[in-house]
Formats: C-alpha cells, structure tokens, sequence
C-alpha cells in the first residue's frame, strides 16, 4: 500500500513539474515575442525619424546615429516653422554673433537659427559650436 501511495505521489510530482515546464516556456515565448514587437516598433520609429531627417531644411547627418537627438532637432524644427520663438524652445542670443540664437538640443548638439528670420541655420556638435562662438 506504501509502494502505491509513493508511485501516485510521483506520479502527481511528474505532472506539476511538467505543467510548470510548460508554463515557463509559454512565458518565454510572450517575452520573446514581445521583445520582438518593440524592436520592430523601434526599427519603424528610427526609420521614420532619419526620412524625417533627410527632408529636413538642414543637414542632421551628424545625429542619424542619434535617435533622441534627432528626435529633439526635428521638433524644434518643427516648432520654429510654426512660428516659435527660439527663446521659448530653450535658446539663447549669441553675444559673439549678435544675429544668432543658439538653441540646445541635449548636452553636445546645438542648433544655430537666425534672429531676423528666425530659420534654422546650422546644426553642430558642442565642439564645433564652441569653435564658432
């Protein structure tokens, strides 16, 4: 009777281990599969943003590889063709080029726009921007 009782315990032992198996390798697949779904998301979202980029009324080559960036650029971009003051988007007048303004887009890009017509002109990296300032 022991024997019986201890093969039927195995026995249920047996079937949860398996059940858990199977639920972990349905919980691998949801991950898998959704980590696949954001790549494509993010994929379709970089490509979106770099055709955005190469329409662009300057050239944004220098941050193709940068996606936030690129993002921000296109933004202010966008908000100065509607008419933005670059001093709403965070930007400020250039002392050294008095017809300028200067607005941040993260901690190494900037984009130069100018006062009159309040167009982009230039976007540059910090470093270059420092050695036209």
């Amino acid at each position: 009777m022991a024997a019986k009782a201890a093969e039927a315990r195995r026995a249920r032992h047996a079937e949860a281990v398996a059940m858990a198996a199977a639920e972990v390798a349905a919980r691998r697949a949801a991950i898998a599969d959704e980590s696949r779904r954001a790549a494509e998301e993010a994929a379709a979202h970089r490509s979106k943003l770099v055709a955005a980029a190469v329409k662009a009324p300057i050239d944004l080559s220098a941050a193709i590889h940068l996606p936030a960036v690129l993002e921000r650029a296109l933004d202010v971009i966008g908000r100065l063709k509607q008419g933005a003051h670059p001093l709403t988007l965070g930007g400020k007048m250039l002392t050294s080029r008095r017809g300028d303004f200067s607005i941040p887009l993260g901690l190494r890009y900037r984009l130069l726009v100018d006062a009159a017509s309040l167009k982009p002109l230039k976007f540059l990296s910090h470093e270059n921007y420092n050695l036209l300032v």
